[in-house]
C-alpha cells in the first residue's frame, strides 16, 4: 500500500529562505567569451589613392560571426563604415572592407567587432591594421606652348629611404625629362616637372622614381597622372 506524502514532508531538508546562498546567473555571451581565446592579427595593406580597395584588413579568432558587424574607421577622417567577413576551414573570420583614399600617406585603420545596438551594443573585440597609400596622381589643365613647372604626382617615403634617387618623367608626346623631389605635408614626397606641350590635346603622364646605382636600381614609385591641354585662340590685331 502506498504511502501518502504530504507537502510538508517534502520541503522539511531545504533550507529556509533566509539562508539559501543567492545564485548570479552571468549571461550566455559572457559566458562563452571568458572560456574563448579572442585574438586578432591586423593587415599592412599597400594601396594607391583614388583607387578603390577591395580586401583584408585582419582576422580574429574566438568569435562566431552570428549577429556579428566589423565597424571599420579608415583613419583618414572619412565616415565608419561595414566591413564583410569569411570564414576559412579553421573557423577563423577574415575581416574585409572597401574604401577610396583621396590622399597619399600612412593611416591607421581602426575595426571594431560588435554585437547589439543602442545601450546594448557591446565590443567584443578591436584591432589596428596600417595602410600605406603610396601614390596618388594628379590632373593637370595647361596651355600649349606655355612653358609650366608643376607636382605631377606624389609618393610615400619607403622605409629604406631614396639614397640617389632618380626622377625619370614621360610627358606623353614623346619627350622626357628628369624630375625632382621635394617633401609634402601628408610625410611623403611630391613629384615636380617642367615641361612645355606644343600642341592641344590630352596626355599621359608617367613618373618613374628609383633609386640605386648603374649597377643595380630599385623602383620605388610609378605614377600615372593626366594632362589637358587646351586649344590656343587666336586674338585679334
Amino acid at each position: 500500500m502506498a504511502r501518502a506524502i504530504s507537502p510538508a514532508s517534502v520541503f522539511a531538508d531545504r533550507p529556509s529562505s533566509s539562508s539559501r546562498v543567492p545564485v548570479t546567473c552571468e549571461p550566455l555571451e559572457s559566458r562563452r567569451l571568458l572560456s574563448a581565446v579572442i585574438a586578432t592579427t591586423g593587415e599592412t595593406i599597400s594601396t594607391q589613392a583614388g583607387q578603390p580597395f577591395n580586401g583584408e584588413i585582419g582576422i580574429v579568432t574566438g568569435l562566431m560571426r552570428q549577429k556579428l558587424r566589423a565597424n571599420i574607421n579608415w583613419g583618414d577622417g572619412s565616415q565608419v563604415t561595414q566591413g564583410f567577413f569569411s570564414k576559412d576551414a579553421s573557423d577563423n573570420l577574415h575581416i574585409g572592407g572597401s574604401h577610396i583614399y583621396n590622399r597619399g600617406g600612412t593611416f591607421t585603420i581602426t575595426v571594431k567587432l560588435v554585437r547589439g545596438t543602442g545601450r546594448h551594443r557591446v565590443v567584443l573585440a578591436e584591432f589596428q591594421s596600417d595602410t600605406r597609400v603610396l601614390e596618388t596622381s594628379v590632373n593637370l589643365a595647361l596651355n600649349p606652348r606655355t612653358p609650366f613647372s608643376a607636382v605631377v604626382g606624389s609618393f610615400v617615403t619607403p622605409p629604406g629611404g631614396l639614397d640617389n634617387a632618380q626622377v625619370e618623367i614621360k610627358w606623353g608626346d614623346g619627350q622626357f625629362s628628369q624630375g625632382t623631389l621635394e617633401p609634402d605635408a601628408a610625410g611623403g614626397e611630391d613629384i615636380i616637372g617642367s615641361h612645355v606641350y606644343n600642341r592641344a590635346g590630352l596626355y599621359r603622364i608617367t613618373a618613374v622614381v628609383t633609386t640605386g646605382n648603374e649597377f643595380s636600381t630599385t623602383r620605388v614609385a610609378s605614377v600615372s597622372s593626366f594632362v589637358e591641354v587646351g586649344q590656343i585662340i587666336p586674338t585679334r590685331p
